[in-house]
């Protein structure tokens, strides 16, 4: 056995708890920019709590001044399925700005109304990236009600192809220890040929959360937990962990080779005698 494969079976054999919960979504896309990453890591709040409660309606007016104002142009099933799973694991990331007016990453401006665990989502006024004047929502309700005249919020179609779907993981996967649990997300990256994984844990001794980024090209960047490291190899990162273990570990995987040079040696010896 060589030490690729013994790298890995040290990661196979690692006994950790069955995930509470995973997920994969196929309506994620690829992030475009890195500074995508750091707004959704700033944004970030974990809230899953093994229950769904609220529940999106967009109406095919919305989904219309979607394709219109927003981009790119999408589907009822895409958008629907989208929206509802950020609100649902994600609220953090949408604010509100008046009273039936929100923003989305900051960005993405749309009109709800929220009935009990239900959201109906009316229609979207646009992106401040591209119509900074939306961060104004009170001045431009009150400049169409006094001048009873409509602001173009249309984009181009060359403005409409160059926006992105905002960014959400095509994997998920929880796990909890005995003090902390780990939250893993998987991102696909546009112009790079290896994902990147996000990473949450929260330590329920300490009260301490901690978030960061796994670079799957920079294996030497920062150690890892085994449950981490199980989650990786689950997803099929082999050469990653390769790498990572040859960079922290090798005297353990030199005392497991040994371990295992010596079981071959015994079991040749016994097919001799």
């Amino acid at each position: 056995m060589n030490m690729d494969e013994i790298s890995l079976n040290m990661i196979a054999n690692l006994k950790v708890a069955k995930p509470i919960y995973a997920e994969t979504f196929l309506y994620a896309t690829p992030v475009t920019t890195r500074k995508q990453l750091h707004l959704y890591k700033d944004k970030f709040v974990q809230n899953f709590n093994g229950k769904r409660k609220n529940s999106v309606i967009v109406t095919t007016h919305a989904l219309e001044r979607w394709n219109m104002r927003v981009g790119p142009v999408t589907t009822m099933q895409n958008l629907q399925g989208l929206l509802q799973t950020i609100i649902q694991l994600q609220p953090r990331r949408i604010q509100k700005m008046n009273d039936h007016v929100w923003c989305l990453d900051d960005d993405i401006v749309f009109v709800a109304t929220w009935q009990q665990q239900q959201i109906h989502i009316i229609t979207f006024l646009g992106r401040i990236s591209y119509r900074p004047a939306l961060k104004h929502v009170r001045d431009i309700q009150a400049y169409m009600q006094k001048e009873r005249d409509r602001i173009d919020l249309m984009l181009t179609e060359q403005e409409l192809a160059q926006a992105m779907l905002p960014i959400f993981p095509h994997m998920i996967t929880y796990v909890a220890g005995d003090t902390t649990s780990y939250w893993l997300e998987q991102f696909s990256m546009a112009h790079e040929e290896k994902p990147i994984i996000f990473c949450w844990t929260y330590n329920a001794v300490l009260k301490k959360k901690e978030s960061y980024w796994i670079d799957l090209q920079k294996p030497e960047e920062r150690l890892l937990h085994r449950k981490v490291l199980n989650l990786l190899y689950r997803w099929g990162h082999h050469e990653f962990l390769r790498t990572y273990y040859e960079i922290y570990d090798q005297k353990q995987i030199a005392k497991i080779a040994e371990r295992m040079r010596q079981k071959v040696r015994r079991r040749e010896k016994r097919n001799d005698e």
